[in-house]
Order: C-alpha cells, then structure tokens, then sequence
C-alpha cells in the first residue's frame, strides 16, 4: 500500500489526503464483507524463479557488504585501542603538556593527541636545518665539500663536539652535518646557520619546506608539523634521492637512544632527532616496522623530564605493538 501524502490546497487552505486505489478497494471490501480484489495475480512458474534469483543476488550482495564492513572492522577497533593507551599515557602525567603524532605509512591511518599544539622544538630543529643546508647544495649555492671555519662567534659552549680548541679550524659541510644531526651539536648548527644567512631561514621555512606552523624566530613548531616533513623526506618529496638517503642515514646513527628507541625491539632500525630542554624532552622517529613503516612524534613542555622520558618509552612500546594489527 503506498503511503498517504498530505497536501497543503494554498487557495482554500484545506488538507487534501491522497490514498492509493488498492486502500479504497479494501475499505470497500471491508464494508460488502467481501475479500478485496487484488492488481497482483499469483506469480507464475518462471515468475517466482526470477524471484528467487532476486532474492539469492540481494542476499550475496549484503553476505559481501557485510564481509567488507568486517575487514576493516578490526583495524578500526585496534586504532581505537592505540588511541585509548596514549591518551591514557599522556593524561597521566603528573604535569606538562604532551602531544603525540603517529602514522603507518602502509595504512596511512592515524592516532593525534595535541599534535596541532605549539613545542619549542629544541634540536628536532636541526633537522630542519639539515633539510636547508641540502637545498641549498642542490641549488648549486654551495657542496657538500665546502668548509666553514668556526669563529668565536659560531662556537657554542653548551651541547656541542667541538672545543674552544676548534676555533679557527675549518670543518666540511659534510662533517658538520653529521655532527649536527648524528651528535646533536648545536655548535654544528650555528655553523651551518651562517652558511645558509641566519636571516634567510625564517622566509625558507615557508617558501622551501612549507612551513605553516615552525618558527625559528618564535622557536616553535607542532608535532604533526614536524611529522609532516618526516613524511615527505621517507616518501622524496623534498631532497633528490642521494640527499634524502643522506639525512636519514645520519638519523639512523642518532645519539638520542633513551626516549623512542629505547622502547623497540633490538637491532629495530630507526631514523629519529631527539631534542631537550629544560621542562621538553622531544623525540621524532621514522621507524622500520614488519606490518609497515611509521611516523612517531613525541613533544612535551612544561614536564618533568625524567618521566616524561619514561612516558616516551611507554608510548613506543604501545605504537610497535598496535603497529602490527593496523
């Protein structure tokens, strides 16, 4: 039977009902107390077979619509689960604010917990730096083999392999990048820094890398920012192939072992940047996973370093073991 309509008559303002002809025939039937005709014979041999086959296509279709929602289904309920234990991690710090970004680079899905949130980037800056300095070799502004002396001015005391005994020495771009990115040197870093004209970095930020949300002049960046460029060096959409295998080569030898790799199992092979200061402790991982490779990026402010280490320790050990059902 199909469904009354109602019609609003603009001219009278009166309601009009619409009821199908098989309704009428019924209620006529109803009052004779006579069984009401029907416009639908009984269906014939060859009818009701095409029925059947109707019904068994509708059937199959939904049995394969549901198998489809019940394979993706538990990659759902495990990300759901990685999210819960993170989140979990990082309400349960004691003080500070915490914001963690992972991907599976298979999968491409996704877990964020303050990942838009604004760090000082401590040394993870120095990646930024790295991916720069190799721009601007293959811009053809300077090589690889070129050398930068290091001046009073360039020497940091804090932080750094060089020595006051160093100052007047030469060093090649290639040893100072891998200082700078392999030993976290900040004096590598203040080097490097004159080499591409410190007052440059903050438009090339943008321009070059695309930056929305890092700043060298405020010192800030955002987890999915940084994990963001991560991304984009694994895939080579920023260096040519030679300089990409380069930088991530150096982060393989990364000094910061204690945070994300300290929470893989051993021999796992990782490119990450850790970065410290007083109340952050960072890290940024790419790391090499049997279900598929995947972004980790930890930052913290405000914290208590030693636990929030710890906390970094926690969440690697949970994100490698989802890694491998989502």
């Amino acid at each position: 039977m199909s469904k009354s309509k109602v019609v609003k008559n603009t001219t009278k303002n009166l309601i009009i009902y619409s009821v199908s002809p098989f309704a009428i025939s019924l209620f006529i039937a109803l009052l004779f107390n006579q069984k009401p005709e029907t416009s639908n014979p009984e269906p014939t041999v060859d009818e009701k077979t095409n029925i059947e086959l109707m019904d068994e296509k509708i059937l199959q279709t939904d049995i394969e619509s549901i198998k489809e929602s019940l394979s993706i289904k538990p990659s759902n309920i495990f990300l759901q689960e990685l999210q819960t234990s993170i989140v979990d991690q990082v309400n349960s710090l004691s003080k500070g604010t915490m914001g963690v970004y992972y991907k599976n680079l298979r999968t491409e899905e996704t877990v964020e917990i303050n990942s838009n949130e604004s760090f000082p980037p401590a040394s993870t800056f120095k990646v930024f730096t790295a991916l720069l300095t190799l721009l601007s070799i293959e811009k053809n502004e300077f090589t690889l083999n070129n050398s930068v002396t290091l001046s009073q001015s360039l020497y940091v005391p804090y932080g750094s392999v060089y020595t006051r005994a160093n100052i007047g020495s030469s060093f090649t771009i290639s040893k100072i990048l891998y200082n700078m990115i392999a030993g976290s040197c900040n004096t590598a870093q203040s080097m490097l820094f004159a080499q591409l004209k410190r007052d440059n970095i903050e438009t090339r930020l943008s321009s070059d890398l695309g930056l929305k949300a890092t700043s060298l002049k405020d010192f800030k960046t955002t987890p999915y920012e940084m994990a963001n460029t991560f991304e984009r060096l694994y895939e080579g959409n920023i260096l040519t192939e030679e300089h990409r295998q380069l930088l991530i080569g150096l982060m393989n030898k990364s000094s910061t072992t204690d945070r994300i790799r300290a929470g893989l199992p051993k021999g796992t092979l990782v490119a990450n940047k850790g970065g410290t200061l007083t109340g952050s402790k960072h890290d940024i991982a790419i790391v090499s996973s049997p279900n598929g490779d995947y972004i980790l990026a930890i930052y913290t402010k405000d914290v208590n370093e030693s636990e929030a280490v710890s906390k970094i320790v926690d969440i690697s050990k949970i994100v490698w073991e989802a890694n491998d059902n989502i």
